[in-house]
Formats: structure tokens, sequence, C-alpha cells
């Protein structure tokens, strides 16, 4: 899950989720919070923590 202002969108089995992520309105600099669940959640966490690090995207 993706929130962002009080919305929120699923991630997962979505094939426009772009379009979604592009409709919550975020600008740069925005304060999102990401959820994960299920047996590898803390795996997938990491990895998209990695990436935004990665990426400059998000704060150390």
């Amino acid at each position: 899950m993706l929130e962002y202002e009080e919305k929120s969108i699923d991630l997962k089995n979505t094939p426009d989720s772009i379009i979604d992520v592009m409709s919550l309105g975020m600008n740069p600099g925005s304060e999102i919070t990401i959820k994960v669940e299920g047996d590898d959640e803390d795996q997938a966490l990491k990895k998209i923590e990695n990436w935004l690090s990665k990426n400059e995207i998000a704060e150390q």
C-alpha cells in the first residue's frame, strides 16, 4: 500500500499502478507511507528502501 495525505492505493496486482500513483498528486519532497504485508514483507520493504536510497529518492 502507498499512502499520501489520507489517500491510499494498493500496488499489488494492479496493471495501472503508475496511473494510480500519479492520481495521488504527490509533489517532489512529499512524505509518503509504504505498508507491506505477507511472508516476505521484511525482504520487500528492505528492497524498497534500498531502491529509494540508491536513487536518492528517500532521506537517509
